[in-house]
């Protein structure tokens, strides 16, 4: 009931940013974002996440405040990537998926990680809309919104391994 009454930044700021160290790493292991730390005690990356928390608020704010977000492209709704990694390091690491964003802007890096955390959380759901709602307008650029070639090929935009 409480939830339904506090905002997204009292929310945040309160039971997030205000949780131990453990929880937070926790919750972020569990939302698959890792630092490269074989440590499964410490794999959860609190710093990314927490990034992403607020990287949402503002974007919540944008379209709270009737912004203009399908093109936008200041760093407000830019989340911070997880690092690139080459060699043995890079079989398998999450955050490799992430390169074919690393030169958008846009709001199609914030989108990708709202399909990644959302897809965690709801299965596919949420991803088969977003491509449906694409779908629907073609005659909107998708490189003005950041997206780059090929962006449905991406593992992040994929629903059960198919390409969309």
């Amino acid at each position: 009931m409480i939830v339904g009454c506090l905002s997204y930044g009292t929310l945040k700021e309160n039971f997030y940013q205000g949780a131990p160290a453990h929880i937070k790493r926790k919750l972020a292991t569990r939302l698959h974002i890792f630092n490269p730390n074989p440590n499964l005690a410490v794999r959860g990356d609190a710093k990314i996440l927490s990034n992403w928390l607020e990287t949402i608020r503002q974007a919540r704010n944008m379209t709270a405040h009737h912004d203009r977000f399908w093109n936008e492209t200041s760093t407000r709704i830019a989340p911070k990537l997880p690092k690139h990694r080459s060699g043995s390091h890079a079989k398998d690491w999450w955050g490799n998926d992430w390169d074919i964003f690393r030169r958008s802007s846009g709001p199609a890096v914030f989108l990708t990680m709202e399909n990644y955390l959302t897809s965690r959380i709801d299965g596919p759901a949420w991803t088969e809309k977003f491509i449906s709602l694409m779908d629907r307008y073609p005659q909107i650029p998708k490189s003005d919104m950041g997206f780059p070639d090929g962006w449905r090929m991406s593992p992040l935009w994929r629903v059960d391994g198919s390409v969309h």
